[in-house]
């Protein structure tokens, strides 16, 4: 129903830009004489795209479209459009909504997940993406600041994802009350920030 995004270059080429997963499914289909008619794909020709609008095309269908990428797969993404291919954070926002703002984090996310937390696991099959939430809840000023304070790192924080003494979101934004409290930081070393912040005089 959905068919693939196809650029047809100068010389006859077809490059598959939107859809890579379809496109494999239909050969593997028609290598392994599934029955069906797997010769030709629903497919949405353009002709001779520039990587501009190459990356726009991807954009619309991925960061803001139907078929979206998991937010660490967006982060990377972006990653790659503003370092690599030099965008503006205004393009960036134009294309895919939201704010600079939430633009950035999402980068800034990504990098330090890079940084920190993939060089912690034993081998690449125990990265996790869906740790990513806490990454970008790490970006908040007062939480980074907080974790300086108390004389620790972000390879700290890296290790309390990957050990689960950080699950949920809002346990990344207990971490300012948590570690400015000597009791309740070693409650969280310990056992996790869920056990910190019973220690916490907080509201519900």
């Amino acid at each position: 129903i959905q068919p693939i995004i196809v650029n047809r270059s100068a010389d006859g080429r077809n490059t598959c830009i939107d859809g890579n997963t379809r496109l494999a499914l239909y050969r593997s289909f028609r290598e392994e004489k599934i029955v069906g008619d797997w010769q030709t794909i629903p497919a949405v020709v353009y002709n001779e795209l520039d990587e501009e609008d190459i990356d726009a095309i991807r954009l619309q269908a991925h960061l803001v479209g139907p078929r979206q990428w998991d937010p660490y797969s967006k982060g990377k993404y972006l990653t790659y459009l503003r370092n690599k291919q030099h965008f503006p954070f205004n393009r960036l926002v134009d294309f895919c909504g939201g704010s600079k703002k939430a633009v950035k984090e999402s980068i800034d996310a990504y990098a330090d997940m890079e940084r920190y937390y993939r060089p912690i696991l034993e081998s690449d099959s125990d990265f996790d993406p869906r740790r990513f939430s806490g990454f970008v809840e790490l970006q908040k000023p007062a939480v980074k600041m907080a974790i300086a304070k108390a004389g620790l790192t972000l390879t700290d924080f890296a290790q309390w994802i990957r050990d689960r003494k950080i699950d949920g979101l809002a346990e990344v934004r207990w971490l300012p009350s948590i570690l400015k409290d000597q009791a309740a930081t070693e409650v969280f070393l310990r056992d996790g920030a869920a056990a910190a912040s019973k220690m916490l005089d907080r509201p519900a």
